[in-house]
Formats: structure tokens, sequence, C-alpha cells
């Protein structure tokens, strides 16, 4: 088969073999044009060849999505295995959760189906280290200059490095991770070790495998959750934890199910529900697809190189047309902003999505500057702009918020005064509309964390590369600045927009409460929606490979024709 990678062409012999291509140049490349397909390798006609043209153009949507479905049930699965040695009906049976604990237990991807797995401290020791990394990224810069401090500064130095610098940050953060974890393990292995069945001493004792076995776990969950970002279809880690919240929420839907056939609702106060539901995954959708749009400019602009005549007929064609191809593919991608754009097409983010999908998008706004700049003398005004999401981070903060917040606070009060009931009298507090202003507080800080995003000196420096800045700002440390304040604008109304929306699901719940006597687990479907809204991007930019490739195809197998006629 053929392919294009960066413009040149590569063939493989094993498809010619295969596939034998129908003889006459006229006839071939006809047949080429028709059925989308490279001239150089047509495929059978019929349900076949539509299967082999399906898999050739999606092949790699296809694959990353098995990978990611495989790895997901890899990590399912091993939330059965039982930690060796252990005597499952011996393990007492935990005691109920409150609804902080079940969000905290969803967070950490912590198996919940049997009472001791082998996936008990799910990822909780990389999601504590990236917490810990992220406050201390953000912290005062005097307090690097304190005794035992220094590797704060060398972590600072290395956020300005690139590549470089990020895989410093990154051994930091595992090296962190890994004490997480084996101090989680220790913890678990002693509450395991009363339901031992074989010997507690020695190295090779109850404890010491029991750690063994529970780090590994973490670790192969760490392991999968980071093949499916780099491999797969969205973010490992908020996979990992979308799937942990989703086998609670279905327990919960089980339970407001019930709990409406028993219960007599007015049919007003019925739609009342649905339609509060309704508002609140539109605000989640809302958020998660909105964005600031800075107006660029392209300092310099050149139209692709006219075909050569005294060359052969098709070569410089064929440059032009991949030129042409690489434009309409832009234009292709930016017709969803163009619904909501005034005056004709607008670049979108488009390749990769999420938040650590900001090159990318960048990649996509500088592209349409230029490619416009290539085919006319200038390029329309809604068409020049860099995308910034307004909520970077997805509904992390939330996540993060309600599992402090409703979890870790009154347990850390039950801990430091060892009194139950104040740890009650916190849980009842928080419910409160000054607690409920506590915990959107808690949410929009959180939004400030640099969990992901935009880097605004590499951004600054991708604009330089690329002959691209912002319109009426001189390019360099000027344009970093600016970045950073519109980076910071988007967090602060993100954040607000974010607040309000988390504080509405808690009201909602506890109305549901009142009205059908159970929750409807809000918060829960609203981390949901914004996992799958954030894959969802990226399989939309994964699309327009395969589209532009299809038209490149077809454009090529043309000229083909005309240059055998």
């Amino acid at each position: 088969m053929t392919s294009i990678v960066g413009g040149r062409r590569r063939d493989s012999a094993l498809s010619s073999d295969l596939f034998p291509r129908p003889r006459g140049g006229v006839c071939q490349a006809a047949y080429a044009a028709n059925t989308g397909q490279p001239g150089s390798a047509p495929l059978q006609p019929g349900w076949l060849g539509a299967l082999q043209r399906f898999w050739y153009y999606y092949k790699e949507i296809i694959q990353r999505a098995a990978l990611t479905l495989g790895l997901l049930v890899v990590i399912r699965c091993g939330s059965f295995i039982p930690v060796p040695g252990v005597d499952l009906a011996a393990v007492p049976a935990a005691a109920a959760a409150t609804a902080g604990e079940r969000l905290i237990k969803a967070l950490y991807g912590q198996a919940q189906d049997i009472p001791a797995s082998l996936f008990d401290l799910g990822i909780s020791p990389f999601v504590n280290a990236s917490i810990v990394m992220a406050i201390a990224l953000v912290l005062p810069q005097e307090v690097s200059t304190l005794p035992g401090m220094g590797w704060l500064a060398r972590l600072r130095d290395a956020r300005k490095e690139g590549r470089t610098g990020e895989a410093v940050i990154n051994s930091a953060s595992h090296t962190l991770a890994l004490g997480f974890a084996v101090y989680a393990a220790l913890v678990r292995a002693l509450d395991l070790e009363p339901c031992a069945l074989a010997g507690t001493g020695g190295l090779t004792g109850f404890v010491p495998l029991t750690m063994l076995a529970l780090v590994a776990g973490a670790c192969c969950i760490h392991m999968c959750a980071s093949t499916i970002t780099a491999f797969g279809l969205g973010n490992g880690s908020s996979l990992v934890i979308c799937a942990g919240i989703i086998t609670e929420y279905a327990n919960t839907l089980h339970t407001v199910l019930a709990a409406l056939d028993t219960a007599l609702l007015a049919p007003g106060r019925l739609l009342a529900v649905l339609g509060g539901y309704l508002a609140l995954v539109l605000g989640c959708v809302w958020l998660a697809t909105s964005e600031l749009r800075l107006p660029v400019v392209q300092y310099a602009a050149s139209a692709p190189p006219p075909p050569d005549a005294a060359k052969s007929p098709g070569l410089g064609g064929l440059q032009e047309l991949i030129a042409q191809a690489r434009l309409l593919g832009q234009r292709k991608s930016a017709e969803r902003a163009a619904l909501s754009s005034r005056g004709g097409a607008a670049a979108t983010p488009g390749a990769a999505g999420g938040a650590g999908g900001a090159a990318a998008g960048a990649a996509g706004a500088v592209g349409a500057v230029g490619a416009g700049g290539a085919v006319g003398s200038g390029v329309s005004p809604s068409s020049e702009y860099f995308p910034l999401q307004l909520n970077s981070s997805g509904m992390m903060s939330i996540v993060l918020a309600g599992a402090a917040y409703f979890g870790f606070l009154p347990k850390l009060m039950e801990l430091s005064t060892g009194d139950p009931a104040i740890a009650a009298a916190v849980a009842a507090a928080q419910l409160s509309p000054l607690g409920l202003a506590g915990y959107g507080l808690t949410v929009f800080a959180l939004e400030f964390l640099p969990l992901g995003g935009v880097n605004p000196k590499e951004m600054a420096e991708y604009f330089n590369t690329m002959n691209v800045g912002l319109r009426g700002v001189i390019p360099g440390e000027p344009t970093e600045r600016e970045l950073r304040t519109k980076l910071l604008q988007c967090k602060f109304w993100g954040g607000a927009c974010l607040c309000v929306l988390a504080v509405a699901a808690q009201l909602y719940d506890m109305a549901c409460v009142q009205a059908l006597g159970t929750s409807l687990g809000t918060t829960s479907l609203l981390i949901i929606v914004g996992a799958v809204l954030q894959t969802a991007r990226q399989v939309e930019g994964l699309l327009e490979g395969p589209k532009l490739q299809r038209k490149l195809d077809q454009e090529r197998a043309a000229i083909q024709s005309l240059s055998l006629l």
C-alpha cells in the first residue's frame, strides 16, 4: 500500500503481491480515483475492499481504541485478583462509606470489588505525587532559598528546559510516588496481617511480600495509564478514575431507579428533576468547549512553489497538491468553529485535545494562518486566532476538591482530635451554605494548579519558529507575558464557572435527597462527562488525518489519470 509521510510516498512491496493491480494506466488511475485509494495500490472491490479501505484509513484510531479498551479491561480484571496469602473471609467488612470516601476510592482507582485486591492502592501514589509536585512548583521563589530546599530551585529551572526538564520532573515525581506507594502498602499490609494464612516473621513473611505485591499492582496500573496516554485514546489517569466512578455510579443509578419505583412524584416535580439534571450536563459541556481566541498574524508566508513545466508532468503538480491538500485538511478541521464564528472558516485546536494538546492546538491555529497567506492576499480576521481553553484541566479540580474537602477533611479532624463526633459535625457543616462556599473556593483554588495546559514560554518559542505572533504584541518576552496573562484570565473565569457548577451539583443532589430520598450522584456524572469530552476531542482530531489522506489519494489518482491521457 501507499501512504504519505511528510509529503513523501512510501510503497509496500507486500501489498503489490497480495492485491494485483488492474492493467492499463488510465483505467487503473480511474479505478483508484473512484475508490479513493492511491493509484499504486488499488484494493479489491466489494465488501472486502470496503473493509480493506476502512482499515487502511482508520488503522491508527482502531489500534488506539483497541489498546485503550484492552488496558482498561486489564485494570478491571486486576481488581478481582486477591492479595496472595490473605483469607478473604476473615477480612472485616468495610463500614458504610460516605460520599467523600467513595469519591476518594474512585479518585485513586482503588478496587472495591473484593476485600483485599492486588490493585488496592490504585493510582493513589502517583496522584499524590502529582499533587505534591504541582503545589511545590507554585510555591514562592523565596522557599527555594531555605536550607534543604535546593531541589525545588532545580525543579523550577527544569520546567523551563523543555523535554529535558520534563524528564527531570517526571523522574522526581516517580521517585516521590514510589515513596507514597511503599508507605501505603506498609499500612495496608499491617491491616491485613491478622488475616494472613501463613507466618508473619522474617524478610519472606507476610508483610514484606504483601508490600511488594501491592506496590507492583500500583505500578502496573500506572504503566497501563501511561501507555493509554501515550499510545491510546484520552488521558490514561483520567480514564482510570472515570472507570472507578462509573462502577460506583452504576450502583447509584440502581438505587435511584428503585427509589423512583416506590416514590410518588408529581409530573411537574419529575420534570424539574430531569430539567435540572440536563441543565447541569449542558453546563459541563459548555464549560469544556469554551475557549478564548487570541488574534495572531503571520510575519512571513509564501505560496507553495508552482509546478515546474520542465520537470516530470506529475511532479510539480503533486507538490502543489500536497500543499493544497494540507490546507484543505486544516480548513476541514475548522468547520466546527465556523458554525459559531462570523464570516467563514476558523482554525481549531485540532489535533490533540485536552490539557495536553496545547502544542497541537497551536500548530492547527498557526497552520491556518500560514495557509491563508499562501492562497490569497490576506486572511480573514475570523481565521487568525490561537485558542486557549477556558477550562484546561477538565473536571479534575472537582475530583480533587471533592476528595479533599468531603473525604480527607473529616478524617483529618477525627485523627487529630480522636473524637468521631467532631468529624460528624464537620461533615454536617460542609453541607451548610458556608460549607458549600468553602467547597466552591476549594474548586476555584485548585484550578490554578499547573496540572497541564499551555506553557507560555514554549508557545512563545513555537510562535517564533513558525514566524507567527500575537496581533499587537512584540515577539519574544512580551508575547510570553501576554500569553501568561491570558492564561491567568482563563483560569480565573474558568475556575469561577467550575466553582458555580460544582456548588450547583451539590445543591441539586441535596434537593434530590429531599424529593427522592437518594442522591443522583451529579458530581460523578460531571466527572464522567468531562472525561468523555476530553477523549472525544482527541478522537475528532485523529479523524482529520484519514480525511486528509483520502482527499490526497483521490487528487493524486486524478493527476495520474490526466498524465496518462
